[in-house]
């Protein structure tokens, strides 16, 4: 039998802490090599040694402590691990228009790749150029996401593209982070609730799954709460960008893609 060992997280969700009282719930779920999902009663209890996105319900260990990590084998002493919250801020009102065009313009000059299947001049003509004719599929999806925040045909668009967590869920995730920060998001959020509940059939992946119900909790990770409060502040900030944008293969820009459709939501515009 393996000697116990006493590892100190480097950070830890506050939410998470309760949890470590009852490890007789907690079963490993999934293991990936830099992250292991455990299933708890509160959702995926993610551990991992990627240090620069701060997941809701996360524990973060250095990389010689995650290698060999198992609740069996370890105890977690919380006591000088920097602990974070995955609640999202609210606000009381929404950020001007023009601090959304520099993160877009950016973003556009970068030419990242993205997973919904739509290409970086059709963004532009969403957002910048009021161009909405001749449409993609795709392209006009993210239209009606905009321009109908509870869309009702989400089954269509839940569990679409490839992944662990599929391009369009975290299209959706980005989405529902502004509306969170905003007071706007309830009628999306009782959709998503709703079809979760009722559909027998498996939608998309656990592991995205378990990140939706967490948005709808309004728990997201710490590089979606940084870049949300800089655009609601008025500040460009390049590195709470970079944060969100190189996030796994796409799933970063398809966030950040659903951060900016959400936002034109809100301002009552087709473009930023």
């Amino acid at each position: 039998m393996l000697q116990t060992k006493t590892i100190n997280p480097v950070a830890i969700d506050s939410q998470a802490i309760p949890l470590l009282e009852n490890l007789d719930e907690i079963r490993l779920h999934s293991e990936f090599k830099n992250a292991k999902n455990f299933t708890t009663e509160k959702g995926l209890l993610v551990v991992t040694n990627i240090k620069e996105v701060l997941p809701p319900m996360g524990i973060i260990l250095k990389d010689t402590d995650f290698k060999d990590f198992s609740f069996e084998n370890n105890k977690i002493n919380v006591t000088k691990a920097e602990q974070y919250c995955s609640q999202m801020i609210t606000y009381d009102k929404f950020p001007d228009g023009r601090i959304l065009e520099i993160y877009l313009r950016k973003f556009v000059e970068d030419d990242f790749e993205n997973g919904l299947g739509i290409t970086n001049d059709e963004i532009v003509k969403i957002f910048l150029e009021k161009k909405l004719s001749s449409l993609t599929e795709e392209g006009s999806t993210i239209c009606k996401m905009i321009r109908s925040q509870g869309l009702e045909d989400l089954k269509g668009i839940i569990g679409r593209g490839k992944g662990l967590t599929p391009a369009w869920d975290d299209f959706l995730i980005g989405f529902i982070s502004v509306l969170c920060a905003n007071h706007a998001d309830e009628k999306l959020r009782d959709n998503i609730r709703h079809i979760f509940r009722i559909e027998k059939d498996k939608l998309t992946t656990d592991i995205s799954e378990d990140y939706m119900i967490k948005s709808i909790q309004g728990k997201f990770s710490q590089s979606i709460i940084r870049i949300i409060k800089s655009m609601q502040m008025n500040v460009f900030d390049e590195k709470s960008y970079l944060s969100v944008i190189k996030y796994g293969g796409t799933s970063g820009v398809d966030t950040f893609i659903g951060i900016m459709s959400a936002y034109a939501s809100l301002l009552d515009t087709k473009t930023i």
